[in-house]
């Protein structure tokens, strides 16, 4: 069928110590190895990346690639970015 779910509610705020913000930085991969990926994941999470992971995707032209998604606290963002920049070859 075709059909559209909607959720009304409202959003529940949580409160913690400091800043309850988190940043997101996403990219697609498709020219790099699994091993690379992995060297990569574990530096992301050796400076303090909150989480890391990948989900596969269908690039253009039918490529299979990987989708890389790193949270982390917003003063983190520039330390992770260089890592993807560095590691990965993302422009």
């Amino acid at each position: 069928p075709n059909l559209l779910r909607v959720f009304v509610g409202e959003a529940l705020r949580i409160r913690r110590r400091g800043d309850n913000h988190i940043a997101v930085l996403e990219t697609n991969l498709d020219d790099i190895s699994g091993e690379q990926i992995g060297f990569t994941i574990e530096r992301l999470w050796a400076e303090g990346a909150l989480d890391v992971f990948t989900a596969p995707v269908q690039m253009k032209k039918g490529r299979p690639g990987v989708l890389l998604t790193v949270l982390c606290q917003p003063v983190d963002r520039k330390r992770m970015e260089n890592i993807l920049f560095q590691q990965t070859g993302t422009l």
